[in-house]
């Protein structure tokens, strides 16, 4: 079996920078996109709401390491008639007090019906503050990392050679046939009569 190679600590240090620079950039984003979001629906309920009695259709809990997400599938009529199947995470308390095949209250845009909270998990002004330091603290740490990541990159960048011209010392044995005489005369030559 052929040995693996390794990269370098220099590598590492690199790769590990860009790697949380990547992940910084992602909370960026979604810190960004889901404070406006949750902007604008508070303000589509608040401006183009209805409330209507759904049906929770199921019940389930995804786990992902220790953190247990509570979901529910509900289904409800809007007022253009239509029937929406939605799915929302909600609190482990709503989802405790409901039953499947039980009913809830839903609000949602009717612009959008997608957009929709169950009674007791209307997004707040806390859920935007949430998301705004998701925001901020991405962009710090997108800052700070983009800046150790350009250092690190400028304080390894030789490796090189240099561009002036460089002369090697001669070695011992050129040195020694440098100081024997050029011209020997006779030395190793026939002589004719």
């Amino acid at each position: 079996m052929p040995p693996k190679s390794q990269l370098s600590l220099k590598a590492q240090v690199g790769l590990c920078l860009g790697v949380l620079l990547f992940f910084a950039l992602i909370l960026t984003v979604v810190g960004f996109a889901a404070s406006n979001q949750t902007r604008q629906k508070m303000a589509a309920f608040a401006a183009d709401g209805a409330t209507v009695t759904g049906t929770i259709t199921n019940k389930y809990i995804h786990s992902a390491s220790r953190n247990w997400v509570y979901w529910l599938d509900v289904t409800f009529k809007g007022q253009d008639g239509k029937y929406h199947y939605q799915s929302t995470n909600v609190p482990n308390t709503i989802y405790d007090g409901l039953t499947i095949g039980g009913p809830v209250q839903v609000t949602y845009a009717k612009s959008n019906p997608e957009w929709f909270y169950v009674a007791g998990d209307a997004p707040t002004d806390r859920d935007v503050a949430i998301f705004e330091g998701m925001f901020r603290y991405g962009i710090i740490a997108t800052l700070m990392l983009l800046i150790a990541l350009l250092v690190f990159l400028v304080w390894n960048r030789g490796g090189g050679t240099p561009t002036g011209s460089v002369t090697a010392a001669p070695s011992p044995r050129a040195s020694f046939r440098s100081s024997l005489p050029k011209n020997r005369a006779g030395f190793g030559t026939r002589q004719r009569l």
